[in-house]
């Protein structure tokens, strides 16, 4: 709800500022934790523009001390802020309240993925008077998709298109967090990319669209199909048969929901249809006009569908961020996102480059290898990251390349087969005491499902027995070093980068550790696959 508030807190007129939630799941949590966020905004709001307050997220603005404060402001605003840090306070013991409440616990998973759609303007829902010295508030919107089993819904981008109604659009901005350490395990900052790749990219087209902080022209999203002079019907085939929505699209139309109820009334009844599942049956509704479907990842698909109609987009990263999110926590959960690069490189090549130190193509090998570890270390340096950032990046990379680009590679491969439906899982982003005590310790939070900490720990024993194969036949077997040292190398910068999963495995006793039950099937994994290696070598040899 932190997000909600710093978002109706935007220096923007206030009548011309619409705040929309879309609830993916249709919890009646959220809508609730609205109604009581749209209480506290009223004082927070206030606050914010009588005292000219910079940072408008009122957790990250209330961990700050009183002594920040007490050089530079008056016993009035000290007094002030001690009040509005009560009602703060007073609003997350309620939510917090809410969340243990019965009538709030009975809505689950299989009411998630079967709901009516479900439209609520909060402003118009409080009952509480707005006090002399209180400011106008935005609109607070809830929006909730419906969904139905026996039909598509089409993930994010079904929700996002449910949302282009009258006066919404995005803009872009990096992904930045406010509660990010310095030694960013999870790179959840994700430097390579927002920091170097998109702002090379700014000088060609622009970036892709990231997913995340961004605004969009509707005109881009909508095509040439709201130009004026367009047939009626062309319109009803592009963006389906609501009158209302149509007239939306002009640049005149303007949105009024306070001055006549009943016409309120009548919009919000029409916006329920346009959250319907069957509302873009039949149109162009996210295969030309909208955020396009057929894909889970629609934002990258719709910026390079935007771009190659001939659009341009703009990278913008100021100094003082424009958006901050709360950091995940958990290994799954921050590589979520990633999706599609190859897995395990640096074995395969240390099983197929297996030629002699002395030979020239191994200078070749070693001379990329080594290349593309300095350049990436210099791109790190002249970002002003420090040396571990380095090293949390490769290992990250390694991981994503054995978990989720090696998953995500089947997914794609099953869907395209049909032998498996596209699916998509929401991030989680609640952490507990003890997973936000983990990083910033610098330690790894392995509570995660099997299916993605096995290959890790797999991927680890297999490079540990290889080091001490490859030891064994240099010194017993009489096999020379020349033709040992690369796969001994590799296999040795492998189980350098990735300690951490070591540490997981036979150090660590806190909750985050990896469990014994995952070791020994991971154990059980390394037999089976070093076994066929042995069985394929001999038949090569």
């Amino acid at each position: 709800m932190n997000t909600l508030l710093l978002a109706m807190t935007l220096d923007y007129p206030p009548d011309k500022l619409h705040v929309y939630l879309s609830d993916e799941g249709g919890y009646a949590i959220t809508l609730h934790g609205m109604k009581e966020a749209w209480k506290f905004a009223r004082w927070w709001l206030t606050f914010c523009r009588r005292y000219d307050i910079k940072i408008r997220c009122p957790e990250v603005y209330f961990s700050r001390t009183e002594e920040d404060y007490s050089d530079s402001k008056t016993s009035e605003f000290m007094e002030e802020r001690r009040k509005i840090k009560e009602k703060y306070e007073l609003f997350k013991e309620r939510a917090t309240r809410a969340r243990k409440d019965s009538k709030f616990m009975d809505i689950g998973v299989h009411i998630a993925c079967d709901h009516p759609s479900c439209i609520e303007v909060i402003q118009e829902c409080s009952k509480e008077e707005l006090q002399e010295d209180q400011i106008k508030m935005p609109l607070l919107i809830y929006v909730s998709r419906e969904k139905r089993i026996s039909q598509s819904h089409h993930f994010k981008a079904g929700a996002i298109n449910v949302l282009m109604s009258p006066s919404f659009a995005f803009v872009q901005f990096p992904q930045t967090f406010h509660d990010i350490s310095k030694n960013d395990i999870y790179d959840s900052e994700l430097r390579s990319i927002f920091v170097i790749l998109w702002t090379g990219l700014d000088g060609l087209r622009g970036p892709v669209l990231s997913g995340t902080n961004f605004y969009i022209k509707r005109e881009a999203l909508c095509g040439s199909s709201i130009q004026k002079g367009i047939d009626l019907r062309v319109l009803k085939n592009s963006f389906g048969p609501s009158n209302e929505f149509i007239k939306s699209l002009h640049q005149n139309y303007k949105l009024n929901l306070n001055n006549d109820g009943e016409y309120s009334n009548m919009l919000l009844e029409e916006a329920k249809v346009l959250a319907s599942c069957s509302y873009e049956d039949h149109t162009k509704w996210g295969k030309e006009a909208s955020f396009l479907y057929d894909s889970v990842a629609e934002d990258f698909l719709t910026g390079f569908t935007l771009q190659c109609k001939g659009w341009k987009s703009a990278y913008v990263a100021p100094s003082r961020p424009q958006f901050l999110r709360n950091l995940v926590f958990i290994v799954p959960s921050s590589l979520l996102p990633a999706s599609l690069v190859l897995c395990h490189h640096l074995s395969t090549l240390s099983a197929k480059w297996h030629s002699l130190v002395s030979d020239p193509y191994f200078s070749v090998f070693l001379f990329i290898f080594l290349s593309t570890l300095s350049k990436h270390l210099q791109e790190v340096l002249i970002t002003g990251r420090p040396i571990h950032t380095w090293i949390n990046e490769q290992r990250i990379w390694m991981i994503k390349s054995v978990t989720c680009h090696l998953y995500g590679s089947l997914d794609a491969i099953l869907k395209k087969l049909s032998l498996r439906k596209a699916s998509f899982l929401t991030t989680n982003k609640v952490a507990d005491d003890e997973q936000i005590k983990l990083y910033h310790e610098g330690k790894f939070d392995f509570r995660a499902s099997t299916i993605f900490v096995a290959p890790l720990v797999t991927i680890i024993l297999v490079n540990l027995a290889s080091i001490a194969g490859g030891i064994v036949r240099m010194m017993a077997m009489g096999a020379g070093w020349r033709k040992m040292f690369g796969q001994i190398l590799l296999s040795f910068y492998i189980i350098v980068m990735n300690s951490a999963i070591i540490e997981g495995m036979v150090m660590r006793k806190d909750k985050g550790r990896i469990l014994s039950s995952v070791t020994l099937l991971s154990v059980v994994f390394s037999l089976i696959f070093l076994s066929l290696g042995s069985i394929i070598a001999c038949i090569l040899l």
